[in-house]
């Protein structure tokens, strides 16, 4: 395709996952804040094959409903994911943030569930055939396919609050029923209870996913000797597998998460963060 920009990078960055080869097609999402100190670049899907190559993009433009530029003094809830709209940066897990000596995590999550089997997708929804009641704030977009009745990826959901866009969030009268035995799993559990976890894209398969930054799960490995990503994912009877699988199963979603009640209203369970400048 044509060069539609330039940047920097670490000469050594690559989205090539250690044991897969140059043929994996993952969702990757980049960040990157340009040379004037406030302007963050989007994009989705991302991938660089190896040291020095070209990064390959999805030009900024063929999602309309993606905002690919973004002011880093903003509130951080627009950018690339293609499946909602919602920030490519804002509710991954950042490096640093999963090791033994961290503090909490102190930000919402963001997760991915199947599609087909969980998006709202109604043929007999309101606005079918469009897809104007098929995500919720704050997301701007559902994915192209949603009701595309061919597709093995169609939304196929009947549940109409779970949807890109969605909030879902442990109980906090449901936390001591979950007992995890991990670090990671605590860590995660905490956030989910204070925080939440906004459904941002479809995870494409039979499958669950936990958004992170590059390099979290180099640190997973190092510290715990355990893997999130494929190809050698946490798997059944693993502690840490368990743990996760417990929190999702405890999910419950917040149905009056709006721009006038962010999070459900109410109290607060933390308080909000100090300003950023």
């Amino acid at each position: 395709g044509p060069l539609v920009g330039t940047f920097q990078l670490p000469r050594n960055f690559s989205t090539v996952r250690e044991g897969e080869g140059l043929e994996s097609t993952h969702n990757n999402e980049l960040t990157v804040v340009l040379s004037d100190g406030k302007t963050v670049f989007q994009s989705q899907p991302v991938y660089r094959c190896g040291p020095s190559t070209p990064l390959l993009v999805k030009h900024p433009h063929s999602c309309t409903d993606c905002a690919s530029n973004q002011s880093i003094y903003g509130n951080g809830t627009l950018g690339c994911h293609g499946g909602s709209g919602l920030s490519g940066y804002g509710g991954s897990i950042r490096k640093g943030e999963l090791l033994p000596s961290a503090g909490p995590i102190r930000h919402a999550l963001k997760i991915e569930l199947f599609a087909h089997d969980y998006y709202f997708g109604d043929p007999n929804a309101t606005c079918y055939p469009h897809r104007t009641c098929t995500y919720r704030w704050p997301a701007t977009t559902s994915d192209s396919y949603t009701f595309t009745d061919d597709s093995p990826m169609r939304y196929n959901g009947s549940n109409p609050n779970i949807m890109p866009g969605s909030l879902l969030a442990i109980p906090s009268a449901q936390a001591s029923e979950i007992n995890v035995t991990t670090v990671v799993g605590q860590r995660i559990k905490e956030a989910l209870i204070n925080y939440g976890a906004y459904l941002v894209d479809d995870t494409a398969w039979p499958t669950a996913g936990l958004c992170l930054e590059s390099g979290v799960n180099q640190e997973l490995k190092q510290h715990y000797n355990v893997s999130l990503n494929t190809p050698s994912p946490a798997k059944p009877d693993q502690p840490l597998y368990e743990d996760l699988l417990a929190l999702f199963q405890q999910l419950a979603i917040v149905v009056n998460n709006t721009p006038m009640t962010p999070g459900g209203g109410g109290r607060p369970l933390q308080a909000a963060p100090p300003p950023f400048c």
